[in-house]
């Protein structure tokens, strides 16, 4: 997808731990099935029952209570209404009309299924909803399982707030030790609860079941939950696992998250077992993994480890060791032509498409499968300047996927690929759509202003990744070509797309001060109905000077948006329009006290930059606990990195 973040990119992307949690236990809506992505399947939620007929858009808060306990509902239909509204609501706006008070109200319901819907629509608030954590913590010596199970689910969700609950947690996987599906389940859910809180105190038991469970979804969540803990010191268990069938994509993922010294210390076996494994996705989170050692002392030896796959039998495996050499960058350069050998490589990994026919999987990426596609995108992220003309050459390929790959890589290899801007612009014209946008990105990355008319052509272009490429392609050219073709962008701010939009604002805040003239029509799109495009709105009136500083409470007004992303940016917007912002220190406050960790790291930003971080210890208590577990008070530490401070 040519709107999504480059391929090179994601050879370095942070590890997809979430995915591989979400496979393994919640949301509750998954529970019919736990399996890893690739391994063994993975459930999909389902749409709760009588969603269809429930509608609770703008319902007033007295109108809550009647809905959830209405006349003639039957148990199944109360759970379906306590489960879709727990799916719907917003986490700020719901707390405020009094939804949670009721949902809470039925923690009590004589119905297992009630309680466990409620449970699980409590946790859906995320840190609002903590401070039902007593209430919910209680209903963990409930008999029914799948009760257990939406306990554990929220308290995990609750955030650092839940951590006094942790022995409660454990006391139910501790319980939970039969082989049934039911028992693992629930050491499932009370182990990744443990993680999501950063339990430390428990990691024994984490480590215990690591080693002795028979459940291969028990050891893999234990992996995810001692990495969590930042148990570094138990890498060696989590590495013993990366052979064992079905936990290695857990084992893989978790040792990315401790961090670049134990990925090297392990990356023998990472690459032995996760890198060279049939699962697509466990070849991801190795490639994601080993990308840490780029600047690492022992990249070198990594790299003489991963030539000898280039000739391994299996067309997947040959695309992964190009792949992990390029996520190396230029640590890796010495097997430039190892790699270009890839390049006259035909064959395609074909082992993903039953699943897909089945429809149990994606298509897997094009340079996950195509040795060329991975070769091409490698010599890119090497910096491989002596293959450029190579890489030129394979723009009039027959195969787009390969056409796509090497236009990515040409702008990745920057200075070097200018020579070859009039072959990529030729791809402008090309018959497949993301071909034609990833030329429009790779035309702004290589400062092809020659040719910013042939891009402006593409703003009006069917595909709205190709107009969304293009806006953005104007916006790498600088201040000057979004100047001279800012009436052609401001028009697309009207675009049905909001991708197209989110790149256009994005584009137009690239004048500056000088952009002044456009803040009033840029605050305008604060009130579109997408949030990404309120979200970079935020951004961009940061970058107009005065002129978008002048638009501060109108920002200020997004802290309460339904949307979280939209809340962050505004924050941190807000820091950054300097006086103008200040009388809105008061909004941030409650914003941090009831927001997420995201949303209360943005706040300590903002207030910092502001010079307003004296009024912090006027920060509700309960905003400031648990400082270790990434609160209000770690980020503002984390901000000012005083050890004085941290004392």
């Amino acid at each position: 997808n040519p709107t999504e973040p480059s391929v090179a990119a994601k050879i370095t992307a942070p590890s997809s731990v979430g995915l591989v949690t979400m496979a393994l236990a919640g949301p509750l809506s998954m529970h019919a099935g736990i399996g890893v992505p690739g391994e063994r399947g993975i459930a999909l939620p389902q749409p709760p029952r009588g969603a269809q007929s429930l509608s609770l858009g703008g319902l007033p808060a007295g109108q809550a209570q009647p809905l959830l306990a209405a006349e003639g509902d039957d148990v199944e239909e109360l759970a379906a209404k306590v489960q879709f509204l727990g799916t719907r609501w917003d986490l700020a706006a719901a707390d405020l009309q009094g939804y949670s008070n009721v949902v809470a109200s039925l923690l009590s319901h004589p119905s297992a299924e009630v309680v466990a819907s409620a449970a699980e629509a409590l946790g859906n608030l995320c840190a609002p909803g903590a401070r039902f954590a007593e209430a919910v913590a209680a209903t963990l010596s409930h008999p029914s399982h799948k009760v257990k199970w939406a306990a554990a689910y929220a308290l995990g969700k609750f955030g650092p707030e839940a951590l006094p609950h942790a022995k409660k947690l454990a006391a139910v996987a501790e319980d939970a030790q039969g082989s049934d599906d039911l028992s693992v389940k629930t050491r499932v859910f009370a182990m990744q609860a443990l993680g999501q809180l950063r339990a430390t105190d428990e990691a024994p038991l984490a480590a215990r079941l690591l080693s002795t469970d028979a459940s291969f979804e028990v050891q893999s969540i234990a992996c995810l939950a001692l990495a969590e803990m930042g148990e570094a010191g138990r890498a060696g268990e989590i590495a013993g696992k990366l052979a064992r069938p079905g936990a290695c994509l857990a084992a893989v993922s978790s040792l990315g998250l401790l961090g670049a010294e134990v990925v090297a210390e392990h990356s023998e076996a990472i690459v032995a077992s996760a890198l060279c494994s049939a699962d697509v996705q466990t070849r991801a989170e190795a490639l994601a993994a080993l990308a840490q050692c780029a600047g690492h002392g022992r990249a070198p030896a990594l790299a003489d480890r991963l030539v000898p796959l280039l000739s391994a039998s299996e067309p997947a495996v040959r695309a992964a060791a190009a792949l992990a050499l390029g996520g190396l960058g230029t640590a890796a350069a010495g097997a430039a032509e190892a790699v270009a050998g890839l390049l006259a490589d035909l064959a395609e990994d074909e082992r993903w498409l039953p699943h897909q026919v089945g429809g149990g999987a994606p298509r897997e990426p094009m340079a996950m499968r195509k040795p060329r596609c991975a070769a091409v995108v490698a010599l890119g992220a090497m910096h491989s300047a002596a293959h450029t003309k190579a890489i030129a050459e394979l723009l009039e390929d027959g195969d787009w996927e390969l056409r796509f790959c090497a236009l990515e890589a040409l702008a990745g290899l920057g200075v070097a690929a200018r020579e070859a801007v009039g072959r990529v612009a030729a791809r402008t014209e090309d018959d497949a759509y993301p071909v034609r946008a990833k030329a429009c990105f790779a035309l702004g990355a290589l400062g092809a202003e020659e040719e910013a008319d042939r891009i402006v052509e593409l703003l009006q272009d069917p595909a709205q990744a190709v107009r969304a490429e293009a806006a953005a392609a104007l916006g790498a050219l600088g201040e000057g070509v979004v100047r001279e073709y800012s009436n052609e962008l401001v028009r697309l701010l009207q675009d049905v797309s909001n991708n197209v939009r989110t790149a256009t604002i994005r584009a137009l805040a690239t004048l500056g001060p000088a952009g002044g003239p456009y803040a009033a029509v840029l605050a305008r799109q604060l009130g579109d109905p997408m949030p990404d495009v309120r979200a970079e709105v935020c951004v961009a009136l940061t970058q107009l000077g005065a002129h978008g500083a002048a638009f501060a409470e109108d920002v200020a007004a997004l802290l309460e948006d339904p949307a979280p992303e939209v809340r962050v940016s505004a924050a941190r917007a807000l820091g950054s329009l300097g006086d103008e912002a200040a009388p809105f220190a008061a909004a941030l406050r409650q914003l941090a006290a009831m927001g997420t960790d995201e949303e209360r790291r943005a706040v300590a930003e903002a207030l910092v930059k502001l010079g307003l971080d004296g009024g912090l210890a006027a920060a509700p208590a309960a905003a400031l606990r648990n400082a270790g577990g990434g609160g209000f008070a770690a980020a503002v530490l984390e901000l000012y990195r005083e050890p004085d401070l941290v004392e």
